[in-house]
C-alpha cells in the first residue's frame, strides 16, 4: 500500500457500499508492520478529552431564513412569499427562525454561537464539488480531509483500541481521508449481509470485480495471491467483529432523556452511547439532508430546522444529565447558501454565503463574524467581500481553541479567527479583536 495517499478514492468508497468496504476502518486494510510503523511518540488523547460533532445540512442552507435580518426591508420585498414575518428575536437587527425554538433556548443560555456569512472566494454551486470543498477544507483537490491532516498531526499516539473519529452514515466521508494509517469507523445498516459473505462464506472473494477493488485497495502490501485472500478474509472478519461490538453499544444504551423519533435524533443517539461508553474518539460526523429547498421553501426548511433543533437539545439534555456535555462542541456547515431573491416556485436557488453555527456549553454564545449584507445593495447573491468570513478560519478556530491543534498544519495559510458581532440597528456594527472567539 502507498501510505501517502487515501486507501481509496472519495468515488469507491461511495459506490462501495454493497461490498460493506466503507463499514471499516482505514487501518483494517493495512497488515499489523504497517499499522506499527505509522504510530508515532506522540501520547494518546484520553476519553475525557474535548470532542468535537460534524452535522452537515446537506443540499444548501438557506441563511437568510435561518438567520433574519428582521429590519430590512428589501428581505422582504425580495422575497415576498417566503420571508419570514415570524421569529425569534436575537438582536435587535437579527431573528432567528421560528422553527429553531429549542436551540433559541440554547442560545438565551449561550450555548449556541452563530457566525455570519461564512463561505469562501469564487464559490462553486455544484452540490457535489462544493461539498468536497468543505470536506478537504480547500478548493484545491487534495488527497485529505481537514478532520483526516487534524488526525495526522494531532492523534498519531491515539489509542489504536478505539476509532479516531466515527462517521454516523454508510461510507467514511472524504473529510477523513488522511497520509497515515487511522482506525475509523462508518455505521451502516445497509451492508451486513454482504460483511458476513466476505467474512464467513468468504463469497464476496470470489467476485472478480470485488477482488479487482480490493487487490488494489492494498496494491503493494502483499502480492501472492494467497497471502491477499487470506489477508482479506481476516480483514473483514475483524470488520464485522468491530461492527458487531459497535452494534451492541449503540443497542444496550440507555439515555438519560428521551430523544425525537428522527433520523437525525437517532444518529446523535449513537454518538452519545458511545461518548457515554467512554470512547475517546475525538471526531464525530453525521448529516441531514432536505435543504436543497428550490420549491415550496417555506414548509420544507421550517421542518428541517424543527428536527434539528429538538435533535441537538435532546443529545444535550442527555449529555448533560450524564455530566458529559461539557466534553462536547457541534458544528454545523452547509455546501452553499442559497439566492437573495425566492423563485417562481416559491423557493430558492444554489447561491453562496450562510451562517454556520456551533452548539455546546463550550461555545461562547452569540452572534460572530462581520457586518450583516443590506440586502437591497447586493446583488442575485450574498458576495464574497469584507463582510465575508471565510470558512477555513471558522475550522481553525475549532482546532486551535477546542481541539487544541495547531490549525497552521492544516490549511494553506492563516486565517483570522471570527470575533464577536455587535449591531447597530442597520446592518452595520462593529467586530471585537480575535480575543473574543466562539468557542
Amino acid at each position: 500500500m502507498n501510505n501517502s495517499k487515501h486507501p481509496l478514492t472519495r468515488r469507491e468508497f461511495l459506490n462501495n457500499g454493497a461490498a460493506g468496504v466503507g463499514l471499516v476502518s482505514f487501518a483494517s486494510f493495512a497488515p499489523n508492520f504497517l499499522i506499527d510503523a505509522a504510530r508515532a511518540q506522540a501520547p494518546g488523547t484520553g476519553k475525557d478529552s474535548k470532542i468535537l460533532v460534524v452535522l452537515q445540512l446537506a443540499g444548501g442552507n438557506d441563511g437568510l431564513n435561518t438567520i433574519i435580518q428582521h429590519q430590512d426591508d428589501a428581505y422582504y420585498s425580495r422575497r415576498p412569499t417566503i420571508a419570514q414575518k415570524d421569529y425569534h428575536e436575537m438582536t435587535d437587527y437579527l431573528g432567528m427562525n421560528k422553527a429553531m425554538t429549542e436551540l433559541k433556548a440554547m442560545y438565551d443560555e449561550g450555548d449556541m454561537a452563530t457566525i455570519m456569512n461564512v463561505g469562501y472566494p469564487n464559490p462553486n454551486r455544484s452540490h457535489f464539488r462544493a461539498t468536497d470543498i468543505f470536506h478537504n477544507g480547500s478548493k484545491a483537490r487534495t488527497p485529505t480531509g481537514w478532520v483526516g491532516r487534524y488526525m495526522d498531526n494531532a492523534c498519531v499516539g491515539f489509542d489504536r483500541s478505539y476509532p479516531v473519529a466515527i462517521n454516523m452514515g454508510e461510507s467514511v466521508p472524504l473529510t477523513f481521508a488522511s497520509k497515515r494509517l487511522h482506525k475509523v469507523y462508518s455505521n451502516s445498516t445497509g451492508a451486513d449481509d454482504a460483511i458476513k459473505a466476505a467474512a464467513v462464506d468468504r463469497k464476496m472473494l470470489d467476485d472478480p470485480a470485488t477482488m479487482a477493488l480490493l487487490k488494489k485497495t492494498v496494491k503493494g502490501s502483499m502480492k501472492a495471491e494467497n497471502s491477499l485472500v487470506s489477508y482479506l478474509s481476516s480483514s473483514y472478519m475483524d470488520a464485522f467483529v468491530e461492527k458487531e461490538k459497535m452494534d451492541a453499544i449503540m443497542d444496550g444504551y440507555n439515555p438519560d432523556s428521551p430523544y425525537p423519533n428522527s433520523g437525525l435524533a437517532r444518529s446523535l443517539k449513537n454518538v452519545a452511547s458511545f461518548i457515554a461508553k467512554g470512547f475517546p474518539t475525538r471526531v464525530y460526523y453525521t448529516k441531514t439532508g432536505g435543504f436543497d429547498t428550490h420549491a415550496n421553501q417555506v414548509a420544507r426548511h421550517g421542518g428541517n430546522w424543527t428536527t434539528i433543533s429538538k435533535a441537538i437539545a435532546a443529545f444535550y439534555k442527555d449529555l448533560k444529565a450524564k455530566g458529559l456535555d461539557k466534553q462536547v462542541v457541534l458544528m454545523t456547515f452547509s455546501e452553499f447558501g442559497r439566492r437573495v431573491d425566492e423563485n417562481g416556485s416559491q423557493g430558492t436557488d444554489h447561491g453562496t454565503i450562510a451562517p454556520m453555527f456551533a452548539f455546546g456549553p463550550g461555545v461562547n454564545g452569540g452572534v460572530y463574524g462581520k457586518s450583516a449584507y443590506n440586502i437591497g445593495e447586493v446583488g442575485g447573491d450574498l458576495p464574497w467581500n469584507d463582510k465575508a468570513t471565510d470558512f477555513r478560519a471558522v475550522y481553525s478556530t475549532v482546532i486551535q481553541n477546542w481541539l487544541g491543534a495547531d490549525p497552521s498544519k492544516l490549511f494553506d495559510k492563516t486565517y483570522k479567527q471570527p470575533g464577536k458581532f455587535d449591531h447597530n440597528g442597520e446592518g452595520g456594527g462593529t467586530v471585537s479583536d480575535v480575543g473574543e472567539t466562539f468557542v
